[in-house]
């Protein structure tokens, strides 16, 4: 199954790729100095691609929707016009929301990662619980003397924001919710270094191996002898240059004479382009049965990366 997710503002700014315009200051309007963004005081607010000339504008313009307490870094704004009765605010790229339905706000977008990034690139040193599980403790001085306030269970992920020893000697972590962990019962999490393809204009659409390791075979569906057999690893990735089935299974060549069953693959794949889309603009579609994602220019393919989306909602389409 494959959703695209254009309509989503929100998902267009976790690319990470869209560039905003510089602030737009025309002639008389004035915005607090202590303001830096705005915030949503309703859910589900509608964003434009331009400011609206008439109410009849509204459908064809819509950029999106921002939900309740979403805050927005403000770029600009222009004059009121259609049916808003104050001025156009700039809240992203192309994104333009009426000054009446938000209010001004002092945060600032750089605030919410001021973590220093580890050589990974992370915020956090990432850990698992051992296989013994652990307990996490609101107070470091009498950690292990007193009742814990959490149990973890074996293989639980902890993101550990700084150590410190207590005064025995013991080292203990401090977790991002607040709890102190003893690192003896931690194990760190190797970071991957797998990455997602940049395709271009003639780029082929990529599989990648997703279990541990599959054997290469000659010919699909025949297994090489033991001794002979040479594996794929997981995470390689490949192009398909063919397709067969046999025996009702399918296999992929993805070499001269090498095949893979496909079962052991995730295959990014051509999504659709959403209704509306203008030249150039960019969108990204999940396909949750493959676990892969593809972002889009246009009806361009620029990038794709397998994904984890999880369960999803009871009764959602994900």
């Amino acid at each position: 199954m494959q959703r695209s997710l254009w309509p989503r503002f929100a998902i267009a700014l976790a690319l990470g790729t869209l560039v905003c315009p510089s602030p737009v200051a025309l002639a008389g309007a004035q915005v607090p100095e202590e303001s830096a963004s705005v915030e949503f005081p309703s859910d589900d607010e509608p964003l434009f691609f331009v400011p609206l000339s008439s109410p009849e504008a509204a459908r064809s313009q819509r950029r999106g929707a921002a939900r309740l307490g979403v805050r927005l870094p403000l770029y600009g704004f222009a004059p009121k016009s259609g049916p808003c009765d104050s001025r156009w605010l700039l809240v992203g790229p192309q994104a333009w929301v009426c000054e009446s339905r938000v209010r001004f706000s002092d945060w600032v977008a750089v605030q919410a990662n001021r973590h220093t990034l580890f050589s990974d690139g992370l915020p956090f040193a990432y850990h698992y619980v051992g296989d013994d599980g652990s307990f996490g403790y609101e107070d470091l001085y009498v950690a292990e003397e007193v009742a814990p306030a959490s149990q973890l269970e074996p293989g639980f992920a902890v993101g550990i924001q700084r150590t410190q020893l207590k005064p025995e000697g013991e080292l203990y972590g401090f977790t991002t919710h607040g709890l102190w962990i003893p690192m003896r019962d931690l194990r760190p999490v190797r970071a991957l270094d797998f990455q997602g393809a940049t395709l271009g204009a003639d780029s082929p659409y990529p599989v990648w191996v997703v279990e541990d390791q599959i054997a290469l075979q000659d010919q699909p569906g025949v297994a090489r002898a033991t001794n002979a057999r040479v594996f794929a690893q997981r995470f390689a990735r490949y192009q398909v240059l063919e397709r067969t089935t046999v025996r009702g299974a399918e296999y992929f060549r993805v070499d001269e004479s090498q095949w893979l069953p496909a079962k052991g693959l995730r295959e990014a794949r051509p999504a659709p382009p959403p209704a509306g889309l203008k030249p150039h603009e960019r969108w990204i579609a999940v396909d949750v049965d493959q676990q892969t994602l593809v972002a889009y220019e246009g009806s361009r393919a620029v990038f794709a990366t397998l994904v984890s989306t999880g369960r999803g909602i009871e009764g959602s389409e994900l």
